[in-house]
């Protein structure tokens, strides 16, 4: 059947691409930052969103729901508990989704986005602290993280009585690496991540994502996606950027560095039988490399 908006495929072609791209399938947004920008950039237009959604809300926005089959369920109405969570979730999503595009749409017109044709060695040309950039890449946790992640999924798993993992393992002899892998994981609540960006090689990005923000859970990450974030760093060759910290509410030192690097140490074997092979520097990423704080995630 041909839809009404279709286009014939080329020649030799089963495929008919989009002229647009309209949907954006949001993995990470930080709400904050958008918020913050546009009501400096445009004011007004945060509260305008706000009021529409409020005023379709009290011209009869409701959402019914029903579960089970064959009759056999329960079903509530706009007025129930459970209707009315989802309602506010529904509305919080549109509030969040809505301020982003407007947000996105005023530093395109703007031309405030620094955008990259390519990838390879000199791709860092003209970028500086401080700008809005717009990439396209894979993500991929920083091994050690993902390594630590999983060891401790592995000894609660243990801890579970597990029988995959109980016939070889025992709890007691896991107890003293899980406080050191709690101990350099820290209190912070972020994740570390590079991406990968389309094109040759060149200088490596990193990007610190915060949990508060994650839309998606990162396990199903996979593939490429477009990062919208602003430079924080720019490291040149010999440079490096912390991707473990330890030390919350203080900048980095000598000190921390140094207990970093020894407690990781004694992991190593046990994180390379998990499959993840440590660099020489496992809580750093060495440059030539940018920093960046990202904005959103999505593809």
């Amino acid at each position: 059947m041909k839809l009404p908006w279709s286009k014939e495929a080329p020649k030799g072609r089963a495929f008919t691409a989009p002229s647009a791209r309209a949907h954006r399938g949001f993995v990470y947004l930080d709400d904050d930052i958008v918020i913050n920008s546009l009501s400096a950039l445009e004011s007004g237009k945060v509260d305008e969103v706000v009021e529409k959604i409020n005023l379709a809300q009290e011209r009869g926005l409701s959402i019914g729901a029903k579960v089970g089959v064959e009759g056999v369920g329960a079903s509530a109405g706009a007025t129930s508990k459970g209707s009315e969570s989802l309602q506010a979730e529904v509305i919080r999503r549109r509030t969040r989704f809505s301020i982003f595009e407007l947000w996105y749409d005023a530093l395109t017109r703007r031309r405030a986005i620094g955008q990259f044709s390519g990838w390879g060695p000199d791709a860092l040309q003209g970028v500086e602290v401080g700008q809005v950039i717009e990439l396209r890449g894979k993500i991929e946790l920083v091994p050690l993280q993902t390594g630590l992640r999983m060891y401790l999924w592995f000894v609660d798993e243990v801890r579970a009585g597990n029988s995959i993992f109980t016939k070889t393992t025992k709890l007691a002899d896991l107890k003293e690496s899980e406080h050191i892998v709690k101990f350099v994981l820290g209190k912070r609540d972020e994740l570390n991540a590079t991406i990968d960006p389309i094109g040759d090689s060149g200088p490596k990005v990193g990007i610190s994502f915060l949990k508060e923000w994650l839309i998606e859970t990162v396990g199903r990450w996979t593939g490429v996606y477009t990062l919208v974030g602003q430079v924080e760093e720019i490291l040149g060759a010999g440079d490096s950027w912390q991707t473990m910290r330890i030390v919350e509410d203080a900048p980095l030192t000598p000190l921390e560095e140094s207990t970093l690097e020894e407690a990781v140490k004694p992991l190593a074997d046990g994180l390379k039988a998990l499959g993840i092979e440590l660099e020489d520097s496992p809580t750093k990423l060495m440059g030539p490399a940018v920093v960046v704080r990202p904005i959103a995630l999505f593809r």
